[in-house]
């Protein structure tokens, strides 16, 4: 009887692990759009940038609004880096649990 309840347990745990390893793994395709979607906002704020000095005084505020722009892509690429991090060591705890 306590076999059997061991063996139910494992294979819910088992179950478990697979659906915190899916996520993970559907974390990481959210974390990879939204590192895309900031390397498209720093090209963007580039491309402003050169504009706002071809224009020259006159597109000056233009380009204080590309710098702010690309500072939140930066911000934005500096805090999915970090994500992916924490994602690595979730991914190593959940396939150690896995191995177990």
């Amino acid at each position: 009887a306590n076999v059997g309840r061991l063996a139910q347990a494992a294979g819910e745990i088992d179950v478990h692990v697979l659906a915190a390893a899916a996520q993970v793994d559907d974390l990481r395709k959210s974390s990879y759009g939204i590192m895309n979607i900031a390397r498209e906002i720093q090209l963007l704020a580039v491309n402003a940038g050169v504009e706002a000095a071809r224009h020259g005084a006159s597109g000056r505020g233009f380009a204080v609004i590309a710098e702010a722009v690309k500072k939140l892509a930066d911000q934005t690429r500096a805090a999915t880096d970090m994500t992916e991090k924490h994602l690595v060591k979730l991914a190593a705890t959940i396939e150690r649990l896995q191995a177990q």
